[in-house]
């Protein structure tokens, strides 16, 4: 009689056990999950891809004064509204979809320490504005950084861009 129960007992630890384990499995699942989502968040690409339709408002001023910009061409281009619109039709095209592309296509050039607008006109750093000496600086978001940097920046959607002189 006492071989039947410990075979009875064998089979309810065995679902006990578990019963205990299964919580931890589900746990590590969630977490695995959670670890592949956070990767591929982090390794999407900077740069828009083929389809993709962003807007960033952007602004640029010297000595106090906003510019406005006509309309340009390309697929980072503006529509003369003060928007940078981002629209590539291929992956390719995102890939240069950077501010330098931008400027270019507006016909403003930046350089470390020099503005130059679409007429000609050139700032450069210790220029005159009013009775100071200018500086150029930009931003993305309200975060400043240099001018290398800016120009390599892939516009996201709703970013704040600005280049300033003065």
């Amino acid at each position: 009689m006492a071989g039947r129960k410990d075979r009875q007992k064998a089979p309810q630890e065995a679902r006990r056990a578990a019963d205990r384990l299964w919580p931890w499995a589900f746990g590590a699942m969630v977490v695995l999950g959670v670890a592949v989502v956070a990767h591929a968040i982090r390794s999407r690409p900077p740069y828009p891809r083929a389809g993709a339709h962003w807007h960033a408002p952007f602004t640029v001023e010297v000595c106090g004064r906003a510019l406005a910009f006509p309309p340009s061409p390309g697929n980072v281009h503006t529509h003369g509204d003060g928007v940078i619109h981002v629209h590539p039709e291929t992956d390719e095209e995102g890939r240069q979809a950077t501010l330098a592309t931008f400027f270019r296509s507006i016909g403003v050039s930046l350089e470390p320490d020099t503005l130059v607008l679409p007429d000609g006109r050139r700032f450069r750093n210790g220029d005159r504005c009013g009775d100071r000496p200018g500086r150029l600086r930009v931003w993305v978001n309200d975060r400043e950084m240099s001018v290398e940097e800016f120009l390599r920046y892939y516009p996201q959607d709703r970013d704040r861009v600005r280049v300033r002189f003065g």
